[in-house]
């Protein structure tokens, strides 16, 4: 199993999407959504390139993505019917895996990677 690290950019994404869940649908949904992401990092633990992830191309060789969606299944005592987030990661060497960002689905991961 490999070592997560999630850096402070990734951190202030979850932090963020964390804080919009509550504002926008209360506490049980932020709990919810907490709860995937968890399972979801320990997935690409598990299994970085586990069916579901996807590579980028271009400059951003070597970088991944892997939606919420694909470990919804695995929060049993929860659910979250539509999330919309994608984990932005890269494997850092044999047994990590740097977590860089967590960005809405809609978003361009071109555009948010320093």
């Amino acid at each position: 199993m490999a070592r997560i690290n999630v850096t402070d950019p990734a951190r202030r994404d979850i932090d963020s999407v964390l804080a919009h869940s509550l504002d926008a649908f209360g506490t049980m949904a932020q709990r919810r959504y907490a709860a995937l992401i968890r399972a979801a990092l320990k997935d690409l633990a598990a299994d970085p390139l586990r069916i579901g992830s996807k590579g980028l191309t271009g400059s951003r060789e070597g970088i991944r993505t892997y939606h919420l969606q694909n470990s919804r299944f695995r929060v049993a005592e929860f659910s979250v019917r539509n999330p919309r987030h994608v984990v932005v990661y890269r494997l850092a060497g044999q047994d990590v895996v740097d977590v860089l960002r967590v960005l809405h689905d809609a978003m361009d991961p071109d555009r948010h990677l320093s």
